[in-house]
């Protein structure tokens, strides 16, 4: 049970810091853009795009 506990640990640290170091890099080079984009857009853009993903792997019609 705690050689359980303790690798779950570990993988929740692990991903944890990846996807922290994953979401400053993206915010970093969101704000590169040269375009004035306001932060609001691209998050909306990113949420409408992973709707639409999520509705594709599941075989949901969106669209019809």
């Amino acid at each position: 049970m705690a050689l359980a506990i303790g690798v779950f640990g570990g993988l929740l640290y692990l991903l944890d810091a990846f996807t922290a170091k994953s979401v400053a890099k993206t915010h970093d080079m969101v704000r590169a853009v040269p375009l004035p984009m306001p932060m609001l857009l691209v998050h909306a853009a990113v949420f409408v795009g992973l709707f639409f993903l999520y509705a594709y792997v599941w075989h949901v019609p969106v669209l019809s």
